[in-house]
């Protein structure tokens, strides 16, 4: 260790004398003021004593460095800088090889992201299914993959039970976003139940907002022969589902407005109708975020049911899957296509598992 002393007018000026003598790693032992002044006018004045490591004072000066070594480390920077590239080169190609290596159930899940399956509820479909297959062999997955499929679409008969303490009529009541086909959804219901099955129909409508939906729902209602009452509240809904309270199923049409407002009145009005049963239609072809938007959207008014609709429209039919997944209400009608009533079509699972595999023609 160096150990030195210096002498100076002021504090400052001190600490800059060690620092230029001895660098900036020097360490203060001490300081203490001059009982004697310094120079002609004998002015105070503060010694400093400083001490620094041998190889700290070495690095604060370093000696001159060769040029011929310089320049060797110069050419060794260069050789680390292609090392270096090198190897990510060669750690890039081994993580492309790595993500192209077969993994268990990657056709089958590529097959279902495919057909627009959430990714998540693919691997969750596909890891279930190797685990229940016969054999481990990816080939022989397939029927294991449309049972799990199966297994989780969700679904419940049409017009099954009442609601438990509703009245004998049926009260059922579509609801969804505007564009979803509701109100043609609910004529081709009306026809099946009226011209099918024999049941007593009536008709309701709260779609009074919307310009000519009460004049189509009347042709429709005409050539069913089946009545047809407009509501414009929950007084008026209340009275209107009592009118019908000879028959065997009211069926109410509603608006697609879908701000919070509206659907907050939806729900009152729904209130009015005695054990309704709510059936929230989506359309097939809506794209994964607008679902997820659309499910939550109509929470509010409490459905029970699920009709996924315009299934002619798209080519991928995971939404169906992910529409009962999500939602966890069981699906209870697909429709595809204008015709009343025939393009509508009570929901079973073992055809729908194999329409979003495409195992059978869409």
């Amino acid at each position: 260790m160096q150990v030195r002393t210096f002498q100076a007018r002021q504090i400052r000026e001190a600490l800059s004398i060690v620092k230029r003598e001895m660098g900036a790693d020097a360490v203060i032992l001490s300081t203490r003021k001059l009982k004697r002044g310094l120079g002609l006018l004998g002015a105070a004045g503060i010694e400093v004593t400083a001490a620094i490591e041998e190889t700290a004072r070495q690095v604060a000066t370093p000696e001159r460095v060769d040029p011929d070594t310089d320049k060797q480390f110069g050419t060794l920077r260069r050789e680390i800088r292609v090392l270096r590239e090198q190897l990510r080169e060669t750690s890039d190609l081994a993580a492309n090889l790595t993500a192209q290596l077969p993994t268990p159930g990657a056709e089958w899940r590529r097959a279902l992201e495919q057909a627009d399956v959430d990714p998540v509820l693919c691997s969750e479909i596909v890891r279930a299914a190797l685990a229940r297959a016969p054999q481990p062999e990816e080939a022989q997955a397939g029927p294991a993959v449309h049972a799990e499929i199966a297994r989780r679409l969700r679904t419940a008969a049409p017009l099954g039970a009442a609601e438990p303490g509703a009245p004998r009529t049926r009260v059922v009541a579509i609801v969804g976003p505007s564009g979803a086909g509701k109100t043609t959804t609910l004529a081709k219901i009306a026809a099946r139940a009226a011209l099918s099955d024999g049941l007593r129909v009536a008709l309701v409508t709260l779609d009074t907002h919307r310009v000519g939906a009460v004049a189509q729902l009347a042709r429709y209602a005409e050539l069913i022969g089946v009545p047809l009452l407009s509501a414009r509240d929950p007084a008026a809904l209340g009275a209107a589902c009592r009118r019908h309270a000879s028959a065997d199923l009211v069926l109410i049409d509603t608006a697609g407005r879908a701000d919070p407002a509206a659907l907050e009145q939806l729900a009152e009005c729904l209130r009015a109708a005695p054990g309704a049963q709510v059936h929230l239609a989506v359309p097939a072809a809506a794209r994964r975020p607008d679902l997820r938007a659309m499910l939550r959207r109509f929470a509010v008014l409490g459905p029970s049911r699920l009709i996924v609709t315009k299934t002619d429209e798209t080519a991928l039919l995971g939404g169906l899957l992910n529409a009962t997944v999500w939602s966890g209400l069981p699906l209870t009608w697909t429709t595809g296509g204008p015709l009343v009533p025939e393009d509508l079509e009570p929901a079973d699972a073992e055809t729908l598992a194999s329409r979003i595999l495409d195992m059978e023609a869409n």
